[in-house]
């Protein structure tokens, strides 16, 4: 019969079996415990800019990128996601609406988050996400892949933190952890259906 019991982390490493939890536990302890968690999402499957007929703003996204939205929401819950952030891009709050729905909250627009506003004052934009990161909840920041890659190169060269391989597939997580404001840890996430090409 299983049982679950909360012990020290020396006692947990003896009682481990294999190597690989053994691995995991080090890397834990690897990180002070008061880190803070920012979930950074690129929206969901929206097709193509060059075949949306209208204002590029309003795009939503297609029934592939609605399926992505849903799966997203157990894959950031189970980083205790409390806070929603959305550039102000119909894909990306279509891509944290289910997000939404299910913690109950309203989604608040941050337009830096938005390609163009990004690129017009990407240092705006760094003192505004740094406010969000020192709010003290576990905030999603919902954006586009004009604006990611950047923002996590300005993070790593803020920190001197070097990340992982990973891309910004469409629907795709950065788990990046912070402590006091320094980036010292981040975990990319593909899209949660990620057996379905993007």
């Amino acid at each position: 019969m299983d049982v679950l019991r909360w012990v020290s982390p020396d006692t947990a490493f003896d009682e481990l079996s294999y190597s690989m939890d053994h691995t995991v536990l080090r890397r834990f302890l690897e990180f002070p415990s008061d880190t803070r968690t920012v979930l950074v999402v690129r929206h969901a499957k929206a097709g193509s800019r060059k075949n949306y007929d209208g204002d590029d703003r309003e795009r939503p996204l297609e029934e592939k990128g609605l399926r992505q939205a849903s799966a997203l929401v157990p894959q950031l819950s189970a980083f205790g996601a409390d806070t929603l952030f959305s550039a102000d891009r119909v894909r990306c709050i279509e891509t944290v609406q289910p997000l939404a729905d299910s913690l109950d909250v309203d989604i608040a627009l941050e337009p830096s988050l938005a390609e163009e506003e990004y690129t017009a004052d990407p240092a705006l934009a760094h003192k505004r996400i740094a406010d969000v990161i020192e709010s003290g909840k576990v905030p999603v920041l919902c954006s586009q892949g004009g604006v990611i890659p950047n923002l996590l190169q300005w993070w790593s060269e803020q920190s001197g933190f070097d990340l992982p391989e990973g891309s910004t597939r469409k629907a795709s997580t950065w788990v990046l952890s912070f402590l006091r404001g320094r980036l010292v840890a981040a975990e990319y996430l593909d899209t949660p259906l990620a057996s379905d090409h993007t």
